[in-house]
């Protein structure tokens, strides 16, 4: 059984408006851990552009979780747990955003214990 670990949180530094990416609640997104110990928001869409529904849809850098969510998924990516990752909400630029807010389920045991380590400061 799987449990949110994150109901709703802002994708941090956005690459692109949700609009163009077709992006929109329900979709499914994908983290990736980053070089740098950041975490990558992945979006699996179409590029954009008037040839963009030609194309096949490929795996984009959306942005990254900001600091706390990175706290809790972390330990969850590094011990190579399931995530599931989908869109709560999705703004357009031409309507005051744009933004993507996501939620983060993992498995029941995972995020307990994903929430107690971070709630001690023992996180990742």
């Amino acid at each position: 059984m799987m449990q949110a670990i994150i109901h709703s949180v802002a994708v941090v530094g956005l690459t692109d408006d949700p609009d163009r990416l077709g992006l929109g609640p329900g979709d499914p997104l994908a983290l990736s851990p980053e070089t740098e110990g950041g975490i990558a928001v992945m979006a699996h869409a179409r590029p954009a552009g008037p040839l963009g529904r030609l194309r096949r849809a490929r795996w984009i850098t959306l942005g990254h979780l900001g600091p706390t969510a990175r706290g809790l998924v972390a330990p969850i990516l590094t011990r190579g747990g399931h995530l599931r990752v989908r869109v709560v909400n999705a703004t357009s630029a031409r309507l005051g955003g744009p933004e993507i807010r996501l939620s983060v389920w993992a498995d029941a045991d995972e995020g307990r214990a994903a929430q107690a380590a971070h709630r001690t400061g023992t996180a990742g």
